[in-house]
């Protein structure tokens, strides 16, 4: 039994190394919301966003990128109309990942392989669809 429970902390602790939660200021939410000006549209007319939200943080085994932010984003937002009910927005991302001459490097079955997490410089993020959800305090952390 001790074994077992050994080996379920040593994965969870992997786990949290390899990427974990980070904070993100608005500016990096809201370059990846441009990406779809017609979203970006509707979102900035109709939302208050907050100074910023949490994002992946890729851990230290990426050479290149290990504190690196990226998607899903999540920010809290409220309506700019009289009712100022708190929001869950979640803006899920398409990553593509470029080595150092600016090559696309491919993932594999829609999988990031050990050769992007090697090779990785630069990460390219477009908005694929965003999310809203009731506002939990617990969330504020």
């Amino acid at each position: 039994m001790k074994t077992i429970l050994s080996a379920i902390i040593a994965l969870c602790c992997l786990c949290s190394q390899s990427i974990a939660g980070g904070s993100v200021d608005l500016g990096q939410i809201t370059k990846v919301l441009k990406t779809d000006p017609g979203l970006w549209k509707h979102l900035d007319s109709t939302l208050n966003f907050d100074a910023g939200g949490s994002a992946t943080r890729l851990g230290r085994h990426w050479p290149h990128l290990g504190g690196a932010r990226i998607g899903p984003y999540v920010i809290r937002v409220t309506s700019k109309s009289a009712d100022k009910t708190p929001f869950e927005l979640t803006v899920h991302c398409e990553q593509v990942f470029y080595d150092k001459d600016g090559k696309v490097l491919p993932m594999k079955n829609g999988e990031v392989t050990d050769e992007i997490i090697k090779n990785t410089v630069r990460v390219g993020e477009k908005v694929i669809s965003v999310s809203l959800a009731p506002w939990k305090e617990e969330a504020e952390e």
